[in-house]
């Protein structure tokens, strides 16, 4: 935050429109306190290596995953919906988790989805069709 407050410092008049970076939960609030108007994006290898170190946690799932293709393709199908329009994402994401792969694997597969929702996507509110969106895209 120190090092945006300088910039800010030098010129006042800074303000930019959109930044890509890491996932670091600090950069993002450090943005977001500076330059309350900026739109933050993700970088979809950041994005990629977050969700492969948390399959790489549960050692089962990490085994399947460099054994089996077909499950290894279904856990691509996650990172995929980082091209996917944001207004879709949430559609997008309950059709893949609703899909007969998944619901046939949902034992194997439910630390992960819970991963995602908590991390990426937010949890369903309530009874309510929707979901807590995160920050950052």
């Amino acid at each position: 935050m120190y090092l945006l407050n300088q910039l800010k410092k030098i010129k006042s008049t800074l303000s930019p429109k959109l930044i890509l970076s890491d996932f670091e939960m600090a950069s993002i609030n450090a943005f977001k306190e500076i330059f309350p108007n900026l739109k933050q994006k993700g970088c979809h290898f950041h994005f990629s290596q977050c969700i492969w170190r948390n399959i790489q946690k549960i050692q089962y799932m990490a085994q399947k995953y460099i054994s089996d293709s077909t499950f290894a393709l279904q856990i691509r199908l996650l990172l995929a919906l980082a091209y996917v329009p944001e207004n879709h994402v949430i559609d997008a994401f309950e059709e893949l988790i609703n899909s007969q792969y998944y619901t046939d694997n949902e034992n194997i597969l439910q630390p992960l989805i819970d991963y995602f929702e908590d991390t990426w996507i937010g949890r369903p509110m309530g009874r309510r069709k929707g979901r807590r969106l995160q920050s950052i895209q």
